[in-house]
C-alpha cells in the first residue's frame, strides 16, 4: 500500500461516549502533567459513521469536560468545508466555546483526486482570512501560527523552495496586520509598562 495518508489518525465517532472517554483522558494528563492542555480539531476528509452530533458540538462539549482548551486550525474547518457534504463554516463558529481559543493555525492546501487537502503547501486562501477575521472580532486567541510544509503530507504534494519566500512574507505581514487591528500592538503594550 502506498498511502502517504496513514499520518493522519482516524476520525473520532462524534457520540456522547467519546467525549467522556477524551474528557477523561484530557483531565488525568492536565493532572499529571500539571499544566493546561488545548486539543486541535483534526483534519479528516470522511466522516466517521454513528455520529450523534456536530463536529464542532463534539469538541464545545469535550472541552467543557475536560477544562481544556483550543487550539483551532481554521484551514482544516476550511477543508472540511470543501470536501463534506452539509459542513458549514459559520455554525462551526457559533458552536465553539470561542472563550477558550488560546491559538489559530492558518495554512493553504491542494486539490488531489477530488478532495482538498490540509497540505500547508500553498497561500492561506481567502476564506480562511475571512474566517480569521470573524475569529479575531469574537475571541481573543494568544497567537496566530501559519504552517507552511511542502511534501511533508504526500508525495504528490508541491515541493516548496525559496521562491515560495514571498508568498510566506505576504500571509505574515497579512496575519499582522488582521492580529494588529484586533489587539494592541507589543510596542504600546511595553510602552505602558
Amino acid at each position: 500500500d502506498n498511502s502517504w495518508l496513514d499520518i493522519w489518525s482516524s476520525p473520532l465517532q462524534f457520540s456522547n461516549a467519546e467525549v467522556l472517554r477524551c474528557a477523561e483522558r484530557a483531565k488525568t494528563l492536565q493532572f499529571h502533567y500539571g499544566m493546561p492542555l488545548a486539543h486541535e480539531n483534526a483534519a479528516y476528509y470522511v466522516q466517521c459513521p454513528g455520529a450523534q452530533m456536530r463536529e464542532a458540538e463534539f469538541m464545545a462539549r469535550l472541552i467543557q469536560q475536560s477544562g481544556t482548551f483550543l487550539h483551532l486550525d481554521l484551514h482544516k474547518i476550511y477543508a472540511k468545508h470543501l470536501n463534506l457534504k452539509n459542513f458549514d463554516l459559520r455554525d462551526y463558529l457559533d458552536t465553539l466555546p470561542l472563550d477558550k481559543v488560546i491559538s489559530v493555525h492558518l495554512a493553504g492546501g491542494s486539490w488531489h483526486n477530488g478532495l482538498y487537502h490540509d497540505w500547508h503547501d500553498s497561500c492561506v486562501p481567502e476564506p480562511v482570512w475571512d474566517l480569521l477575521q470573524e475569529l479575531m472580532s469574537r475571541a481573543q486567541p494568544s497567537a496566530i501560527i501559519l504552517e507552511y510544509q511542502g511534501q511533508a503530507h504526500h508525495a504528490l504534494t508541491r515541493v516548496m523552495d525559496s521562491n515560495d519566500e514571498h508568498m510566506i512574507i505576504t500571509d505574515v505581514k497579512r496575519a499582522q496586520k488582521i492580529w494588529n487591528h484586533y489587539t494592541k500592538p507589543m510596542q504600546e503594550l511595553t510602552h505602558g509598562c
